[in-house]
């Protein structure tokens, strides 16, 4: 997986245990609880986290970086989502 890039993923459920956890179990962060339709994969996570405690940089000029290295620019304001959709 390319870190910064937003791919699309089918994701097979089960009943047996909440979709949230099926997803952080393929290394997947769920943007919400019940019925996530997007996830960060933990790969954009743990960068993010290194970058933010020994480069002090901050998670708007992260998202800007990352629309940078896809290349699109957008415009400040907007909401970032990034990486993997379910």
């Amino acid at each position: 997986m390319y870190i910064g890039f937003q791919h699309k993923v089918c994701v097979a459920f089960c009943s047996c245990e909440p979709e949230a956890v099926t997803l952080v179990r393929h290394s997947m962060w769920p943007v919400s609880p019940k019925n996530p339709t997007l996830a960060f994969h933990q790969d954009l996570l743990l960068w993010l986290e290194s970058l933010v405690l020994e480069g002090c940089i901050g998670v708007d000029a992260f998202c800007r970086a990352l629309e940078c290295k896809r290349g699109v620019a957008k415009h400040a304001g907007h909401s970032h989502q990034y990486i993997v959709s379910t």
